[in-house]
């Protein structure tokens, strides 16, 4: 199953699927939310084994938790947190098999398959503009790009300045009370920020080319501020992850 879920995203609603509705993420959550996220990022079909290509993500994630037993307790956690569910219940969301041996997941005495868990996985990464593996480019050359962008950043000497002070600039420019921020969802801060940013580059790139004494080689630069931007968001972007490795609590009532 695959729908467009753009009007829900557009005005932060949450999204129905099923019985379920999906909640996008509000800044005030987002470091638990980035710290749990990572689950649904794995380069699953990347692995060289013909088996867990063929898994469904649901049973690759279960298939990791023989080793790693945190697994299955962040997915759990994901979705206390996306779905608003009652963090007093600790009993709402289960993990198991039917009859026939075939990986369900049970919130509340609703029964989803691991079908349904793609597509939910898939609503909860373009709804909060998380960016997943691009499958159609070999891995290889993927990781080569991330080590290329990473040496660029650390060569330009450029480093992100945190998450609060991200915050306190954007109420600075737009005058919009940090109590506000707080509410944002995710999706709405990161748009935000980049439009700002183009906006003040737009504003200082325009100003230098009208005033005569200044000419672009590359024109690029002089691109209107509302211009379409087709590159993606890259967590990396918005907040190193080990700022927020240490800052969270796997129980669902934390």
């Amino acid at each position: 199953m695959s729908t467009n879920y753009d009007y829900y995203y557009m005005f932060d609603e949450p999204v129905e699927y099923k019985d379920l509705k999906i909640y996008p993420v509000k800044m005030k959550d987002y470091f638990k939310f980035l710290y749990l996220s990572d689950i649904l990022l794995l380069d699953k079909n990347s692995v060289p084994d013909a088996k867990i290509i063929s898994m469904s993500y649901l049973d690759y994630l279960i298939f990791l938790a023989e080793k790693e037993v945190d697994v299955l307790q962040k997915l759990i956690v994901l979705l206390y947190l996306v779905l608003n569910l009652d963090v007093l219940d600790s009993s709402l969301i289960k993990i198991g098999s039917n009859d026939k041996g075939k990986t369900i997941f049970l919130i509340g005495e609703n029964i989803y398959a691991a079908q349904d868990f793609d597509e939910i996985r898939k609503i909860i990464i373009e709804q909060n503009l998380l960016e997943a593996p691009d499958e159609y480019i070999q891995k290889e050359l993927r990781d080569a790009m991330d080590a290329g962008e990473r040496f660029r950043k650390a060569v330009s000497g450029n480093k992100i300045v945190s998450v609060e002070d991200q915050m306190i600039a954007l109420s600075i420019y737009t005058g919009i009370k940090l109590e506000e921020i707080y509410n944002l969802t995710a999706r709405k801060f990161i748009k935000m920020m980049g439009r700002m940013d183009k906006l003040i580059h737009y504003i200082i790139y325009m100003s230098a080319s009208m005033s005569g004494f200044v000419e672009f080689k590359d024109k690029s630069a002089l691109k209107h501020w509302l211009t379409e931007d087709k590159k993606k968001f890259n967590r990396e972007d918005m907040i190193p992850y080990e700022e927020v490795e240490n800052k969270v609590n796997l129980s669902t009532n934390k």
